[in-house]
């Protein structure tokens, strides 16, 4: 989900996940901060960023809506996965995190 979120402008949550538990991580600069992705989600981290362009917005507000899934389906295929299912419901994680991101930058 961090990829998501930094994906969407939110950045990545390191200080903020801190904070909750009344920590200050000195010295972490969240701009350089690498994400790792775990060797089994990378195929879902791959086909989230080939869909960035496939985004459904609102006509009326202009808001991000959700990945348009035929769409996201069509990219599946073009990336020759073999477990769409999971994929999908990997990307559908992704995609909520980053709606979470997009929506609270809209204020």
């Amino acid at each position: 989900m961090d990829v998501a979120r930094r994906w969407a402008g939110g950045g990545s949550t390191l200080q903020a996940d801190a904070a909750a538990f009344g920590l200050v991580i000195e010295g972490a600069d969240e701009e350089d901060e690498e994400i790792e992705i775990w060797p089994e989600n990378l195929e879902t981290v791959d086909a989230f960023l080939a869909c960035q362009t496939q985004w459904a917005v609102s006509e009326m507000s202009g808001a991000y809506t959700g990945l348009r899934y035929a769409d996201v389906a069509a990219t599946l295929d073009m990336m020759c996965v073999t477990d769409k299912r999971d994929v999908f419901w990997g990307l559908r994680v992704m995609e909520r995190a980053a709606l979470d991101v997009l929506r609270s930058l809209r204020g």
